[in-house]
């Protein structure tokens, strides 16, 4: 079954789309990301984690997150560098 639906997903940093109309949906899978440098494998990334604010949707189980129904839920993300806080 479907675990995370992405649709019509656009991120901008200031000006410049970084992001444009992203149609995914992943199942219950494992997954990874392979393209070059500065694809935007982690802006996506911290968009379906939450860390990133975005335009478009991004539904946990093909339904509108929310309490209960959240995408860090279904995912589990450790990127390359990171700091503890």
């Amino acid at each position: 079954f479907t675990v995370i639906s992405i649709r019509h997903l656009y991120k901008r940093f200031g000006k410049k789309e970084v992001l444009h109309d992203i149609h995914l949906d992943l199942e219950d899978c494992t997954y990874g990301l392979l393209g070059p440098n500065g694809s935007e494998k982690t802006t996506l990334m911290r968009c379906i984690a939450g860390i990133y604010s975005y335009d478009g949707q991004i539904l946990p189980e093909g339904k509108p997150a929310g309490k209960g129904n959240r995408v860090s839920d279904s995912l589990g993300y450790l990127p390359q560098t990171f700091t503890m806080y």
